[in-house]
């Protein structure tokens, strides 16, 4: 018993987070049994462009998101002669989320093709301009899930949740 309740808290790395184009990592401890914190961030870019047609846009931003974690039920582990160990990590949870976002993506856009005339005959130039938006987001989460411990120290969950967002969007037009 002693073994299992040492471990108390987890370090995670969200696994599929670089097929987004961002990294994340979550830090979770246990306040008291069956009522757990969490805590992470993670930076949005990883240098990787996404063209779009004549868009390209380059994402930077970071986030990061906490919230109480609440277990629900018994999720035993062992069962030694009728005593059952639950580690305090393992189980259905139910979490309340707060996420703060903030993120600026650079486009790059066509604006139009134009003619000119020199001494060497005529020419066609295309132009482009670039300009960046940036993006600041609060968002509130309920989320269910389930999470379990292999190992006694590497963590797998999954999760579904619903949620409000409040987003502000600012252009700012910059010619190139």
């Amino acid at each position: 018993n002693n073994m299992i309740l040492d471990k108390n808290s987890s370090i995670k790395f969200h696994f599929f987070s670089p097929l987004s184009h961002h990294i994340a990592f979550t830090y979770e401890w246990m306040n008291k049994p069956g009522f757990n914190w969490e805590i992470g961030g993670g930076y949005i870019g990883l240098n990787i462009a996404t063209t779009n047609g004549m868009l390209n846009r380059n994402p930077k931003g970071a986030f990061l998101r906490f919230g109480p974690k609440f277990l629900l039920g018994s999720s035993s582990d062992i069962e030694i002669e009728g005593a059952r160990y639950s580690h305090p990590l393992k189980g259905r949870y139910i979490k309340v989320e707060m996420l703060l976002h903030t993120m600026n993506t650079t486009n790059m856009v066509d604006t139009g093709t134009y003619y000119s005339y020199s001494n060497y005959g005529y020419n066609t130039q295309i132009g482009k301009a670039s300009y960046t938006i940036k993006y600041q987001s609060i968002v509130m989460n309920l989320i269910y899930g389930r999470q379990f411990i292999f190992g006694n120290s590497i963590t797998v969950s999954y999760y579904f949740g619903a949620g409000y967002s409040f987003e502000s969007k600012n252009d700012i037009r910059k010619p190139s």
